[in-house]
């Protein structure tokens, strides 16, 4: 029997499969849960830096690169204009994290700083980290956080320059039109997965989180245009997925771990079980992912139960699942409605009409 291909999954799926929709889910509270342990007690950072537990950890921010690749690729291909791709890439990074700015540095800030509010106001930190919104980021504010095992504030913002260079790399791909030329795209793309890949195998696994978004975002991109050559099989899923907790342990396998995450990534997000009530209510992983650290430093610093990694755990979820909540309900999901409106007021204003133009076989990689 022949497998069914990324194609078939999403046809059979309308386009919206709600294995990515679990899968953003997933990741965001694992990298969420990884965070609890990272900056609470060490005993338990010794135990998630076990062989075992290195490869799939690792592997959690690639695997969001490979997806959002995907996805973000098909929307380019269900609508070419560029202009409408990057006002639609804006709509979905900057009015959550503005908030998100805004709330540490103007409410958490002042709450937690050991210094005078004058002093706290007037230090150049203070001002540098309203840059963030511009992906320029800065991970600590004044006399914030002090007290803690660190005194981050929100480092998982390291990953928001990355996605900007991932989504300037796909925008000029098909800017100049290899990304319209699938096969292109591919040698391309493999041009630049072979870098990583040999890297790893020269350097190890060290700094493969940094080294892998752009290829993994890319690699995402490609598959999304090749999604009808690329067979769905429960056991490569599970070869896969052996392949992302063996690939520390067992170094041979350490330059496949990129191979294996984005594929399993991809063939976990084209299934299609039953979303639950709580999937269908909102995406509520930009927002796990904005203010997940926030909320644990803040807990660690009021709350001496907070400092072991279960009681961060225990206290931080409900938290942050309420904040995610309110930032989708509140700020995510009215900017994405309001982006069509502002593309067509941009080019309006601008005196042109959107370059869309009808997809050929070539475009959408039939």
């Amino acid at each position: 029997m022949i497998a069914p291909t990324l194609a078939d999954r999403l046809t059979a799926a309308d386009g919206r499969p709600a294995g990515f929709d679990y899968l953003r889910l997933a990741l965001a509270l694992a990298i969420f849960a990884w965070h609890c342990i990272g900056f609470t007690d060490q005993p338990a950072l010794r135990i998630a830096r076990a062989p075992l537990m290195v490869g799939p950890a690792m592997a959690l921010v690639p695997a969001f690169f490979a997806l959002s690749g995907f996805l973000v690729a098909g929307s380019l291909v269900r609508n070419p204009s560029l202009l409408a791709f990057g006002t639609m890439r804006a709509a979905r990074i900057i009015p959550a994290l503005f908030v998100d700015t805004l709330f540490s540095a103007l409410i958490l800030g002042p709450i937690f700083t050991s210094l005078t509010l004058e002093a706290y106001f007037a230090a150049p930190e203070f001002w540098r980290y309203f840059l963030n919104i511009a992906g320029i980021i800065s991970f600590k504010l004044p006399g914030v956080f002090t007290g803690n095992p660190s005194d981050f504030v929100n480092s998982q913002l390291w990953t928001i320059p990355w996605e900007l260079y991932a989504y300037v790399g796909l925008f000029l791909a098909a800017a100049v039109g290899i990304f319209w030329r699938r096969w292109l795209m591919l040698l391309a793309t493999l041009a630049l997965d072979a870098g990583l890949t040999v890297r790893i195998g020269f350097h190890g696994l060290g700094t493969f989180v940094g080294d892998a978004l752009v290829p993994s975002f890319l690699t995402g991109a490609c598959a999304y245009l090749y999604r009808d050559r690329i067979p769905v099989h429960g056991l490569a899923i599970a070869a896969a997925l052996a392949m992302v907790v063996a690939a520390w342990p067992i170094k041979v396998l350490a330059p496949l771990l990129p191979w294996a995450t984005i594929y399993a990534t991809l063939a976990l997000g084209v299934l299609n079980p039953q979303r639950n009530r709580f999937i269908r209510s909102g995406d509520y992983s930009y927002g796990i992912y904005l203010y997940s650290l926030p909320i644990i430093q803040a807990l660690i610093a009021a709350v001496p139960f907070a400092r072991t990694w279960w009681g961060a755990l225990l206290l931080a979820t409900p938290c942050v699942l309420l904040f995610a909540a309110a930032s989708w309900h509140g700020v995510e999901k009215h900017a994405l409605k309001a982006r069509a409106r502002i593309v067509e007021m941009v080019e309006k204003a601008i005196g042109r009409q959107s370059d869309r133009r009808p997809i050929s076989a070539d475009h959408d990689g039939a």
